[in-house]
């Protein structure tokens, strides 16, 4: 019985030694954020960094110049042949063609049936012609079709 006491007295000073005992570790500052800013002003040199050292290809498509397709560009979902563009601020999802041309506003900004409030992720399936967005306020995916209709029965 008495050693048990003993053996437990030395489990704690033994763990209470090894975490204390300091090595030639190197401290790292971790920074969470990845965005850097940078004054143009301070720049002394250019150097030339071809976009191809970024980027496979490069297309730039106009849009379309209706004002109901006129918007805060926030997230562009890119399908083979539609480009879906979700807002900031009080506008709704965008449907374009790959051509730029507007087709339209796929359902509507609100809290009702159909509705959302701000756009959180979107999928475009052409093979099933559908629409699929998940709203912040929705406890389920609001499906549209490529009219930008609700359709009610396939949420």
């Amino acid at each position: 019985m008495k050693t048990r006491p003993k053996i437990i007295v030395f489990t704690f000073i033994f763990c209470l030694i090894i975490g204390c005992t300091s090595g030639n570790k190197k401290k790292q500052d971790i920074k969470e954020t990845s965005f850097f800013s940078l004054n143009i002003n301070d720049v002394k040199s250019e150097i030339e960094f071809p976009l191809s050292e970024l980027v496979e290809s490069l297309e730039v498509i106009p849009l379309e110049n209706k004002d109901e397709a006129f918007s805060k560009i926030g997230v562009i979902y890119v399908s083979d042949n539609y480009l879906g563009m979700q807002p900031y601020g009080q506008f709704s999802y965008k449907l374009f063609d790959k051509n730029g041309k507007f087709i339209c506003d796929v359902g509507a900004r609100g809290q009702g049936p159909g509705e959302y409030r701000n756009v959180y992720f979107s999928q475009i399936n052409e093979k099933k012609e559908r629409i699929y967005i998940v709203s912040h306020n929705a406890k389920k995916i609001l499906t549209y079709d490529l009219k930008g209709i609700f359709l009610e029965n396939e949420c």
